[in-house]
């Protein structure tokens, strides 16, 4: 996972330079106090600082960095958030802003703040004492694996973006999320001096914020989960090299000639204007929980590129958001619906007038088998992915030429790419993509 100091991300730590409201005509004409949510000594502290220099070379006045810790972050957001709006107030924001919510620590979110620049991105690391025994990735995690529990993590908050880094970092490699488990603090830095105090045994954080202590030969990075190598440190292992594949939350768009970009434009401008066109009419019923749009594009000019990023929404009321079944939106575009169970999912799936794919994930072979059959009425094919099939599957987008199924209702009624086939509308033909498991549970000759 990434800590990405600046307010338009997801799935990263993300911090960004905020500001309640436009300032004033005579602004600054005073001192202005820049809220940071973490302890002093961690990286968004570090950035902070960092930032504070430089206005105050550019604004001739004074910044006083103040660190308002606590509950996993909520003290320090909700105090750039409740200070007056006269730009006096500025703030760090981290990802957390985007987390704290869902876990019903505080009502805040990103809508709350104005946006004034992303300030840094950093990837997760995992370190370790200097001293201690693991002396690879591999090695942490099949002592984790021995005894799940035993080990001690620091870094952030509970359910920070450090915390989450490392969980995620666990159950990809199979091993419970609390394998090793957390021990919550208000940062990096005391993290990292719980780690050399022996208070924990691992330290989920960025490069940066242990550059101090890993130069000084006090704590070892064991795996980087970034898409390159760090500047500093680049013998430290990317994760794709310690457990064999990538794992990284940032989506960079823009021109797919640049390495760094991983996902392109659309076909037009014209559907570029379409999708923002059905992105307003579903906005209507449904809230936005990440916008990618307004997302920064690398080595492209928005004037010019179709390109727009990720956009995900959520509708409470999945039976009463109408748009949300109606509107087809051809982009990166995903609504999130809530379900009382798999009848009322089916109910809601149906209500979208079918499609060329529907993606399915879970685990319980038999209850996806008899959804796989009910889908099959209103979609062309069933894409269905289990823990083991996860790593081989081909992907929701990638058609299947050789797969003569149709897509009933709204998506056409054709086979992919199925030549004469795609001219028989009537037909109701479907394909079933899945692990032998599945397949076996169909309940079908």
């Amino acid at each position: 996972m990434n800590r990405r100091h600046c307010l338009a991300a997801i799935g990263a730590a993300v911090a960004s330079l905020v500001l309640p409201t436009p300032a004033l005509a005579a602004w600054p004409d005073r001192p202005i106090t820049l809220i940071v949510p973490w302890g002093a000594g961690g990286g968004t502290d570090a950035v902070a600082r960092i930032i504070g220099v430089e206005l105050e070379k550019e604004l001739k006045q004074p910044i006083n960095v103040v660190n308002r810790t606590g509950g996993s972050g909520v003290v320090g957001h909700q105090a750039i958030a409740s200070a007056a709006a006269d730009g006096y107030t500025i703030g760090i924001l981290t990802v957390e802003i985007g987390m704290m919510r869902h876990a019903g620590l505080t009502q805040l979110s990103g809508a709350d703040y104005t946006p004034l620049g992303l300030m840094n991105f950093d990837p997760n690391a995992v370190l370790v004492r200097a001293d201690a025994a693991y002396k690879t990735a591999e090695d942490l995690l099949n002592a984790a694996k021995a005894a799940p529990g035993k080990l001690k993590a620091s870094g952030t908050g509970q359910g920070g973006i450090w915390h989450l880094g490392l969980a995620q970092w666990l159950v990809d490699n199979k091993a419970a999320s609390n394998a090793i488990a957390w021990v919550p603090s208000q940062g990096a830095a005391p993290g990292l001096q719980d780690l050399l105090a022996g208070g924990v045994d691992v330290v989920s954080c960025s490069l940066p914020e242990a550059r101090a202590l890993i130069e000084g030969g006090k704590v070892k990075p064991l795996v980087l989960m970034g898409a390159k190598p760090d500047g500093i440190f680049p013998k430290v292992p990317l994760y794709k090299d310690a457990s064999g594949k990538m794992w990284n939350a940032g989506i960079t768009v823009g021109n797919p000639r640049n390495e760094g970009v991983r996902m392109g434009s659309l076909v037009s401008r014209a559907q570029l204007d379409a999708v923002r066109e059905g992105l307003e009419s579903l906005k209507a019923q449904a809230e936005v929980l990440h916008d990618g749009s307004a997302k920064s594009l690398v080595d492209a000019d928005p004037a010019i590129a179709a390109c727009i990023g990720p956009v995900l929404l959520g509708a409470r009321d999945a039976d009463a958001a109408d748009r949300v079944h109606d509107v087809e939106v051809f982009g990166p575009v995903a609504t999130l619906l809530p379900y009382r169970d798999l009848d009322h999912a089916m109910a809601l799936a149906h209500r979208g007038q079918g499609s060329l794919v529907t993606s399915l994930y879970g685990a319980d072979d038999v209850a996806l088998g008899l959804v796989s059959v009910q889908l099959a009425a209103s979609h062309g094919r069933v894409h269905v992915i289990t823990p083991d099939v996860a790593q081989a599957q081909t992907g929701h987008g990638n058609v299947m030429p050789m797969s003569l199924h149709g897509g009933p209702g709204r998506a056409g009624g054709g086979a992919e790419l199925g030549g004469l086939r795609a001219l028989d509308f009537y037909h109701r033909r479907s394909a079933v993509q899945a692990s032998p498991n599945v397949i076996a549970k169909l309940g079908i000759a």
